[in-house]
């Protein structure tokens, strides 16, 4: 890909989401993997290893995966850019040895009956029995990094080590919401 726009968006989608998550943690925590055998891209973190998040006292209370599949594309005369985000997952996990899944929103178009964005919830996330499996499907919508790192700031204390977390959230939700449509 040589336009020049295209570039720019693949830097901006990185960036964007590098920023967000450095919103979290001291340390930048992304890298980028690929391309695949189909030509998309991977936003991850390093070998695969989970995010720890904490709270204000610095207690680690849940960990993250995530995973971005990306293709830069481009008019057929590539005077223009942009991003498409291919598939997605961010997966929450105890900080237990081991861990353990106890929620994952996903959407992978490639799947047979399965190109809808949705949730599962792990088996972590059951006290005991329940009439849920962890293999189902719990259609979502489109979830983006700002949902889940809201959803765990509310719901299990995390917080971010940055001052300015909001923009950075709200920066990658639009970047990301828009390489999804």
């Amino acid at each position: 890909m040589t336009s020049r726009e295209a570039n720019q968006a693949v830097n901006a989608y990185i960036h964007s989401v590098r920023r967000a998550v450095a919103a979290f943690v001291d340390q930048q925590q992304i890298i980028r993997l690929g391309p695949d055998s189909n030509g998309a891209y991977a936003l991850t973190p390093p070998q695969g290893d989970p995010i720890v998040l904490r709270d204000s006292a610095g207690q680690a209370r849940i960990a993250l995966s995530l995973t971005l599949n990306y293709h830069a594309v481009t008019t057929p005369d590539q005077r223009h850019g942009w991003i498409h985000t291919v598939k997605y997952q961010y997966q929450l996990e105890t900080v237990d040895d081991p861990p353990r899944e106890f929620l994952r929103f996903e959407w992978h178009p490639d799947v047979p009956d399965m190109t809808y964005p949705h949730a599962h919830i792990g088996l972590a996330a059951f006290g005991g029995t329940s009439i849920i499996s962890e293999r189902a499907h719990i259609p979502t919508g489109w979830i983006t990094l700002l949902h889940v790192l809201v959803y765990a700031m509310r719901d299990h204390g995390i917080a971010p080590v940055r001052d300015d977390w909001e923009e950075r959230l709200s920066e990658a939700h639009a970047v990301l919401l828009q390489s999804l449509l």
